[in-house]
């Protein structure tokens, strides 16, 4: 499981335009917004206020195919929990209910 950061904020970017000046853009949820010529002030800041309210309408930064979600990795856990914290007759060890009772909060978040 890899965590590539440059994901976690969508970046600021650049489209070249031939006997023109750049553009700056920010792709969000697939859409591209322009922000003006590239590396003005002005573009900087209209990238900022998009990425804020972004941010603030509940959009996530995309997750990497390769990363899995809390509840995933939650469940993988369990499976091996399960087997795991077995006593030499095969029943449950506490540590399995102490467990339980560790992720179901963190489940829930």
């Amino acid at each position: 499981m890899t965590h590539d950061t440059s994901t976690s904020v969508p970046k600021y970017r650049r489209q070249r335009r031939r006997g023109r000046d750049d553009l700056a853009f920010v792709e969000l949820d697939g859409r591209r917004h322009y922000l003006g010529p590239y590396d003005s002030p002005e573009s900087k800041e209209a990238y900022r206020k998009h990425v804020r309210e972004w941010t603030a309408a509940g959009c996530a930064p995309p997750v990497c195919e390769h990363d899995i979600t809390v509840v995933q990795l939650i469940s993988r856990f369990w499976q091996h929990a399960e087997s795991y914290y077995r006593k030499p007759d095969g029943t449950p060890t506490s540590t399995l209910q102490d467990y339980r009772a560790a992720l179901k909060p963190l489940r829930r978040l």
